[in-house]
């Protein structure tokens, strides 16, 4: 079965923006992010942090996260 969609292609692959240059967040959900440490301050990867995190990136002009 084919997948169909009202939105063209080249709409969807565009990522909401014009920019050439795609810039997204990796790992954002994982405790310590990429860091493999134990240190009090690190990124605890809670849903409230996590939602911040995304809040940041759109308003920073972020494609996907």
């Amino acid at each position: 079965m084919a997948i169909t969609s009202s939105v063209p292609l080249s709409r969807r692959l565009a990522m909401g923006s014009t920019n050439t240059l795609k810039l997204g967040f990796f790992g954002a959900n994982v405790s310590s992010g990429k860091n493999a440490t134990t240190v009090p301050e690190r990124w605890r990867a809670t849903w409230d942090d996590n939602v911040r995190l995304a809040e940041l990136a759109d308003q920073a002009g972020f494609e996907f996260f």
